[in-house]
């Protein structure tokens, strides 16, 4: 019986390598779709973040939504390959040219269902939550 060499725990934190060396991920692993909630801080609302957001998730082949909070941050559910999400990432760091991103809070999240679009949403007054 061969073993993966391998092994993934829920999180994807590795505890095993073929040469030894945990800290790096298999080729393959880039492959990985991954989904992440962000609550975004700044001047983000009004400034046109959540127009933004969609068009640039819809060229990185990013599904999910986004919405403005009532305290005034802007928050994403973002589903996509994991280098297609870093390079949003980048961008949403940046914002729109009216926008001024002073935080951004990212948190990886294991949802079991996939994404299909990306939508703006309607907004609300407290922070969306798995359960």
């Amino acid at each position: 019986m061969t073993i993966n060499p391998w092994l993934t725990l829920r999180k994807n934190t590795f505890i095993r390598g073929r040469s030894g060396d945990d800290s790096k991920p298999p080729p393959y692993h880039r492959g990985v779709i991954v989904t992440q909630h962000l609550l975004i801080k700044g001047s983000v609302q009004g400034v046109g973040f959540r127009f933004f957001t969609k068009s640039e998730a819809q060229k990185h082949k990013i599904s999910g939504w986004v919405r403005n909070l009532k305290d005034g941050r802007v928050e994403a559910l973002v589903q996509g390959m994991r280098d297609d999400l870093e390079r949003f990432l980048v961008i949403v760091r940046r914002g729109p040219i009216r926008a001024k991103v002073e935080e951004l809070v990212i948190q990886r999240i294991d949802l079991e269902k996939s994404l299909v679009d990306f939508l703006i949403i309607e907004n609300s007054e407290q922070i969306w939550s798995e359960k």
